[in-house]
């Protein structure tokens, strides 16, 4: 499969090179329209997908719009981002690249892919308590983002955008209804006046226990609420000056925590309560070639996990409140540009603080990062701008201590590079290099412990080094009115994994050392094209595949492959706008085989490989009243598949929705 893929987008790749010669007329002759060029803001400032030296992926606001996805996980999985660990109830995490988010103590320093939220770290690698309905966009950039962001941006970043108001005021506000008793209701709001801008959401949702396909009812899947709500006001106090303030929440009741389907428990739940608050400031001089940005902000992420006695399969339930996490996040960035004729020079100082506590039947844990980093970025333009020259370079400071259980107070420190370049072959076709440098800091137990527990003494290791990868690519991207299309390989040496060992058995000892080595490699393809047909704008076929797949992911130290990695993860379908303003979109998504320890069938966790499966979605659209209403018709899991993220939580059989949203 992998080879015909390759196949048929290199010589898409070479259709289109050869369409260009003639783009113009031929256009014309098809009535297309020039795509926008995208821009992004992963990189830390704004700039076009053209002049990026990594792989780029933008889901826009029309893709979000059309998608059933209620959250930024159910989002990635349709999209095939990666690796998806998904659930039921509120919990998702996505690995791109082999690198996988964190939900530990939801410190997401500690994770090895970052989710950024306006351009700042989210503070949580849960995706699933980051809402869809109020993103502008997403933007992923896949490799090494550790020069602009720090520690755990080994396979990328995940930028989350959310709507800033433009425009007349309006509003829109919708109901959906669908299966497993899924209802939904909300409203958006935003505008600008001469000097303010607004936007602003609010969603509750509810669901019953869903049914899996083949007819068996998992119970205690559903939720009694999940409420979401956010607001961005600005306020223009000169030109180009911008003072902001920004909220986001999600807030999850009574979410069942059902456990495998085999041990159904039936009254297990979560609460979970995610709320984000940003003061910004951000301003540049009349000529655009200084300009600065600062910003405060502060998160707060819990989650309490219930275990009442009434059903009790696995032997566990204690009748109570079994585990409290909570962490609060604060921290600030403040950067300046500075642009010259054919350079840009970007430095800045983040500083973030992590309080992070929780409490279970059995222990207690308090811990504090605190992370202080300066970075410098410089993007160099050659050859009448074919030639674009990036680097950067970051040095971080954390300072980690373990109040409970015992412990000691410990710092790190870490340097990281990159360097990419990019050449322009002609207004289309682009070839582009990167090599990048990340890390991971180690975990307060793993750095700082000195506790006992179960008759074993934990030492932490001073010693310890971060995690650290190397990652260089290559890439080839094309873009015409009609056709994008993207081919990459990249390399990945992963050193330094941190693994526990034994230090004494007489007394026992246990401690961390750096001892585990890794590579990953693998090609990442995009295609897309947007065709008019029979020369009409209102009758368009909107084709498009994205795929990664892995020739190695191999865990040197044990000589075996890594587990939790798909060796495929592919999404493809098509879009189709009909007279009428009528719309339709068949969406496939591919999670290819891996390897998994298998915990449902016993507490050996035997290492096993589950098969590849494929989800189809399709969307149906009508709009109505000169575009003010639009109703949307879902099928999901459109062909009844068995399938499940994590072995023994399977997920709902085919089901239905119906949205209506009217924008006055």
């Amino acid at each position: 499969m992998y080879r015909s893929l390759m196949l048929v987008l290199l010589g898409l790749l070479a259709c289109s090179s050869a369409f260009a010669e003639d783009t113009e007329s031929t256009s014309s002759a098809m009535g297309t329209t020039v795509m926008d060029e995208v821009v992004i803001t992963a990189g830390r400032v704004v700039e076009k997908v053209q002049e990026q030296t990594m792989s780029v992926t933008v889901i826009n606001a029309e893709e979000i719009a059309a998608s059933p996805a209620r959250d930024l996980g159910d989002l990635l999985a349709e999209k095939g981002i990666g690796y998806i660990h998904k659930n039921p109830g509120a919990l998702t995490t996505v690995a791109i690249r082999g690198f996988r988010t964190n939900t530990q103590l939801s410190n997401d320093l500690l994770g090895e892919l970052m989710v950024l939220l306006n351009g700042r770290r989210s503070g949580t690698g849960n995706l699933a308590m980051i809402m869809t309905r109020d993103i502008e966009r997403v933007e992923i950039v896949r490799g090494p983002g550790a020069v602009q962001y720090g520690s755990a941006a080994m396979g990328g970043v995940i930028n989350v955008i959310t709507r800033q108001g433009h425009g007349p005021v309006n509003a829109e506000v919708y109901g959906t209804l669908g299966g497993f008793g899924f209802a939904e209701g909300g409203v958006l709001v935003g505008g600008e006046t001469e000097k303010f801008d607004f936007s602003g959401s609010f969603a509750r949702s509810t669901m019953d226990d869903y049914t899996v396909a083949g007819g068996d009812k998992y119970r205690n899947t559903g939720f009694d609420a999940k409420e979401s709500y956010s607001f961005n006001l600005g306020y223009q106090i000169a030109e180009n000056h911008r003072f902001g303030l920004m909220l986001n929440r999600t807030k999850i009741d009574k979410v069942g925590n059902p456990a495998y389907l085999i041990m159904n428990d039936l009254d297990d739940y979560r609460d979970s309560n995610y709320q984000a608050i940003d003061f910004s400031y951000a301003g540049e001089t009349s000529d655009s070639s200084l300009a600065w940005d600062f910003r405060v902000f502060e998160t707060e992420i819990q989650d309490i996990s219930y275990d009442p006695v009434t059903s009790n399969p696995d032997f566990y339930d204690n009748g109570g409140r079994s585990f409290k996490a909570k962490t609060k996040q604060r921290g600030a960035q403040a950067q300046v540009v500075r642009e010259f004729d054919s350079v840009r020079l970007v430095a800045g100082v983040d500083w973030y603080d992590y309080d992070s506590e929780s409490e279970s039947d059995w222990s207690q844990s308090r811990s504090n990062f605190e992370n202080v980093a300066g970075f410098i970025l410089a993007k160099s333009r050659f050859f009448k701008d074919r030639l674009i020259v990036d680097a950067g370079l970051r040095y971080d400071y954390v300072e980690i201590e373990l109040i409970k259980p015992n412990g000691t107070t410990e710092d790190q420190d870490n340097w990281v590079s990159s360097f990419g370049l990019a050449y322009l072959l002609n207004d289309h076709l682009k070839v582009r290099a990167h090599y990048g440098e990340a890390f991971k800091m180690p975990g307060a137990d793993q750095l700082a412990a000195d506790y006992p527990s179960s008759g074993t003494q934990y030492l932490g290791n001073s010693d310890l080094d971060p995690e650290s990868s190397r990652t260089y690519e290559l890439g080839v991207e094309y873009v015409d009115p009609v056709f994008s299309v993207s081919l990459g390989y990249f390399f990945t040496r992963w050193t330094d994994k941190i693994s526990q060992v034994t230090v004494s058995t007489e007394p026992k000892i246990a401690s961390w050392e750096n001892v585990g080595k890794a590579e990953i490699s693998g090609l990442e393809a995009q295609f897309s094209s947007d065709f008019v047909l029979m020369g009409r704008n209102d009758l368009r076929f909107q084709p498009y595949l994205n795929f990664t797949y892995f020739d190695r992911y191999r865990d040197l130290d044990n000589d075996r492959d890594l587990r939790y990695m798909n060796e495929m993860n592919a999404s493809y379908g098509f879009g189709l706008e009909l007279p009428y303003e009528l719309s339709a979109r068949l969406n496939f998504a591919y999670h290819g085989r891996k390897l998994i320890q298998d915990w449902e069938s016993g507490w050996a966790g035997t290492v096993i490989e589950t098969g590849g499966f494929t989800i189809a979605d399709l969307i149906l659209s009508k709009q109505l009243f000169d575009s003010r209403c639009t109703i949307n018709a879902t099928v999901g899991n459109l062909f009844d598949k068995e399938y499940s993220y994590v072995k023994g939580y399977p997920m709902p059989e085919r089901n239905y929705q119906v949205n209506v949203s009217y924008r006055f």
